[in-house]
């Protein structure tokens, strides 16, 4: 979850770091974690609930953040920094071409 980008003090994490420099910082609370737990219609107890893989957070979740961020930071551009699994969806959601200039709605 997003929380271990705040695990070292506001001097050397890098969002605050970042937030103190004036850049729009959005941390991500990706699926399973304890912070996405509120789903419109099911329940951490639901199966279907966790039936999902990261071959989804490529496809959906990955380009979904990105829109919603554009969307809520009025089209700025995006520089993404991510972390382990972060890394990883981001890397092959680009690769997949979910998410590059010609994708961009503005």
């Amino acid at each position: 979850d997003g929380s271990t980008w705040f695990l070292n003090s506001p001097e050397q994490n890098l969002p605050m770091i970042l937030a103190d420099n004036g850049f729009d910082v959005w941390v991500v609370n990706g699926r399973g974690t304890k912070f996405s737990r509120k789903h419109t219609s099911l329940d951490t107890s639901d199966e279907q609930y966790w039936a999902w893989s990261w071959d989804e957070l490529v496809t959906d979740e990955m380009p979904a953040i990105f829109d919603f961020v554009s969307k809520n930071s009025g089209g700025q551009r995006i520089n993404y920094v991510g972390h382990s699994l972060g890394t990883l969806v981001a890397l092959a959601s680009l690769a997949d071409g979910k998410w590059t200039k010609d994708h961009v709605d503005q």
